[in-house]
């Protein structure tokens, strides 16, 4: 394998890490859009809440239309609290996923620094040996052709 061979495939190497960074950018806006979902359900939420006093001021004194806001409330409450255990749960699968990612990645690197170890170092050596080994050769080729002009100049010095 010749050194510009080499630099490309070390060239593709790093635009395959370049993919792996920009997916790894992808996420990171995915958890940014996941961000802004949960502020919105805040507002909403916060929204709700405000409406919720609202009523309360409105029906101060009227005991059993305040019972039905505070059950009403009760159960925004216990939605709230479903909402912020699915958010958590999402959030532990996320985590579970980026583990997950890394430790294929990591994986894929050392898959990837193995195959060079063994495969490309090994196909450079024998390159090497390969080049020195034809370059004694022809060294070789070089000294006896060396001898044969010495000795076709010797004969037709002496049959002249």
């Amino acid at each position: 394998m010749t050194d510009q061979q080499l630099l490309e495939q070390f060239q593709r190497m790093d635009e395959s890490f370049q993919r792996m960074g920009d997916k790894f950018q992808g996420m990171g806006d995915k958890f940014q859009g996941m961000d802004n979902k949960i502020q919105g359900m805040d507002d909403k939420i916060q929204g709700m809440d405000n409406k919720i006093q609202g009523m309360d001021d409105k029906i101060q004194g009227m005991d059993d239309k305040f019972q039905g806001v505070d059950d009403k409330f009760q159960q925004i409450t216990e939605q709230f609290q479903l909402v912020l255990n699915a958010v958590e749960q999402s959030e532990l699968r996320t985590s579970q996923r980026i583990t997950a990612l890394e430790r294929k990645t990591e994986s894929q690197i050392t898959r990837l620094e193995l195959k060079i170890e063994h495969e490309v170092t090994q196909k450079i050596e024998a390159l090497f040996d390969n080049y020195k080994l034809t370059h004694e050769k022809q060294w070789e080729l070089e000294r006896r052709m060396e001898k044969l002009e010495r000795i076709v100049e010797e004969l037709q010095n002496k049959t002249a």
